[in-house]
Formats: structure tokens, sequence, C-alpha cells
């Protein structure tokens, strides 16, 4: 598979693997989260945190990842990356609770 790159910005961070694995912060602490469609699992987690959920290279996924792919849609907790607009407000997962 080919690398995804992702344009620079001052609201975008990538960990550069030096210090401890800072995932679970992360993921505590993100106002939105960037998945690749690769993988269910991933998909899942990120659903849960109840924020939006952006997915990168959504025409490629097969399986598992793309059954869970069409019913997290179903539910509006995630968009694919191509179809999210910056300023557009969008609550992702957290739209259905309350």
């Amino acid at each position: 598979a080919s690398p995804i790159h992702l344009p620079v910005s001052d609201g975008l961070w990538v960990w550069d693997e030096t210090g401890p694995n800072p995932y679970d912060g992360a993921m505590a602490w993100a106002d939105a989260v960037l998945v690749t469609a690769d993988s269910a699992s991933a998909l899942a987690e990120a659903s849960s945190l109840g924020v939006p959920v952006a997915v990168a290279g959504w025409r490629f996924a097969t399986g598992e990842a793309a059954m869970a792919l069409s019913s997290l849609a179903t539910c509006g907790a995630v968009r694919a990356m191509e179809d999210v607009e910056p300023d557009a407000p969008w609550l992702g997962a957290a739209a259905r609770v309350g």
C-alpha cells in the first residue's frame, strides 16, 4: 500500500516515535480522529470516543472493515476524509448521545 501524505497543519500532530507511546492520552484528549479504512477494530475504537472520525482510504476497505464502515456511516459516526469540510460543524458519534 502507498503511504498517505498528510498536509502540514498547525492543528495536526503526528508522533515521531520518540519517547513513550502517547496513544492512550491522545485518544482521551482528541477532538477528532483520522483513521485508515483497513482495520475494523481501529474504526470501532475511534468511533467509541464520541468525536468525529474521518476515514482515509475508504474506497479501499474490504471485509470486516467495509462492513464496519457501512454501519458506522449509517449512524453518522464516520465520514470519508474527502467529505469532511474543515469549517462545517459535525459532531460524529456524539450526535447520537443524549
